[in-house]
């Protein structure tokens, strides 16, 4: 996108002038200061995309995530709805599958998932976020290799997986 003869450098210039006026009224004039560096198929791209920001509601929204975060933090009794309306995790596991048929289904996918672990085609991983270094590795867990021990097993590998992340696999 280059800025056709249509919208010449002087209507960008002013596109702009309106824009930051606007901007600076609610405190955001920031949003132009590399305005300088860009080119102007750049800079018109900008403009759109400022321009579709609706900035007057900016303070509004400010306002009324402080005013919730401040009844939150200052309310010390809850009413019976809000009680209600949040709940722990019971545990039980709801279905939209017939009654009659749950035994039959925790059966067959059971023995599934069994027969998927046997043949190894299934695996679960679950890490915690952060670093590997309990798993011995300098960098993110997600970046750890899984491959990297299998000195330790006799199991016929997948050679497609071999080499990969956990983020790649």
């Amino acid at each position: 996108m280059s800025v056709s003869g249509s919208e010449s450098k002087s209507e960008l210039e002013e596109q702009k002038s309106i824009l930051f006026r606007k901007f600076k009224q609610y405190n955001q004039e920031h949003v132009f200061e590399y305005w300088p560096t860009l080119a102007d198929d750049q800079k018109q791209i900008l403009i759109h995309q400022l321009s579709s920001i609706p900035i007057e509601h900016l303070n509004d929204y400010l306002q009324s995530a402080t005013q919730e975060q401040h009844t939150l933090s200052t309310t010390t009794q809850t009413s019976t709805e809000e009680v209600a309306a949040v709940q722990p995790f019971s545990g039980k596991v709801t279905s939209t599958i017939n009654q009659s048929h749950t035994s039959f289904l925790q059966t067959k996918c059971h023995a599934l998932g069994i027969q998927a672990i046997q043949s190894n085609t299934v695996a679960t991983v679950l890490l915690a976020g952060g670093q590997g270094t309990r798993l011995g590795y300098d960098g993110p867990k997600g970046m750890y290799n899984l491959n990297q021990n299998q000195a330790n097993t006799n199991k016929k590998q997948d050679k497609s997986n071999t080499e990969k992340t956990l983020f790649q696999l």
